[in-house]
């Protein structure tokens, strides 16, 4: 093997410790490490079994299914990339990650998240309408990038918020107040920081990092709501998601991002089809 330039090594290991700097606090941090699975709603889990069991449902079948919710995709994304299942190179899709584990593992890890995850005292329709809204910000943003992108900004859109279903595995009762509809649409960045030193996508990061996902989804989920940061970078699937949250939420795209990227004439035609 070719030794590495001394240039390129610094240049990582600096990479490495500007995302770690962004991680949450250690109370935070032990807090994270000792959640086994994200919670995911039991519809989820039984539409997948019914699909599984069938016999006659195809892998793609039941990747959209499971692509519908971000706790079980990240569980099967963490589980095709795990040393037991691990191939020539890192898996950043679901189809990719349930054509290499087959459907009896999954059926056996969807199992698991059944006993472990569920629980009659999580907040299911707060819970369930992060996965929607995650849903409909990655269909829209994977429109937005080249092909080679698409599964990458489409993995990073439905996982973008996953720090939301941290709080709630963390915290459910404040959670359920910082969800409350009443202040549905406000800017609640001043809240996180009160309640939990930190920021949903540091949380969501975090996680993923515990977990050992590939680098490139967790680079993207760090800095989507970084607007200095998304402009020190090619235009990606993070940026893609930015905007598409922008879109879906009637907020207004980062002046500086429209004119770096060129994007007035793209995002009029992007607008129309949020």
């Amino acid at each position: 093997m070719k030794p590495c330039e001394p240039a390129v090594i610094i240049a990582e290991i600096k990479k490495i410790n500007d995302i770690l700097t962004l991680f949450p606090d250690k109370v935070i941090q032990q807090a994270i490490g000792k959640l086994t699975t994200l919670p995911s709603p039991p519809r989820v889990f039984f539409e997948t079994k019914r699909l599984l069991d069938d016999g006659q449902s195809s892998m793609h079948e039941i990747a959209n299914t499971i692509s519908q919710d971000p706790a079980i995709c990240a569980k099967i994304v963490q589980v095709a990339n795990s040393a037991m299942f691990r191939g020539s190179k890192e898996i950043s899709s679901i189809d990719e990650a349930i054509t290499r584990l087959g459907s009896q593992i999954v059926t056996n890890l969807i199992a698991m998240l059944e006993v472990y995850a569920v629980s009659l005292n999580e907040p299911s329709k707060p819970l369930e309408s992060i996965q929607n809204h995650s849903l409909k910000i990655a269909k829209l943003a994977k429109t937005f990038v080249d092909p080679d992108q698409k599964d990458l900004t489409f993995l990073v859109g439905i996982l973008h918020q996953v720090g939301e279903v941290v709080r709630m595995k963390i915290a459910p009762s404040l959670m359920k107040a910082y969800l409350d509809p009443v202040t549905k649409g406000q800017d609640k960045t001043h809240l996180e920081k009160h309640l939990f030193q930190t920021r949903s996508e540091q949380l969501g990061g975090y996680l993923l990092h515990f977990w050992g996902f590939p680098l490139p989804i967790i680079e993207n989920i760090l800095i989507i709501n970084e607007p200095q940061k998304l402009m020190a970078v090619p235009f990606g699937p993070a940026c893609a998601v930015y905007i598409a949250r922008c879109l879906i939420d009637n907020k207004e795209i980062d002046e500086d991002i429209m004119v770096h990227f060129q994007l007035e004439d793209k995002v009029s035609r992007w607008q129309r089809t949020a």
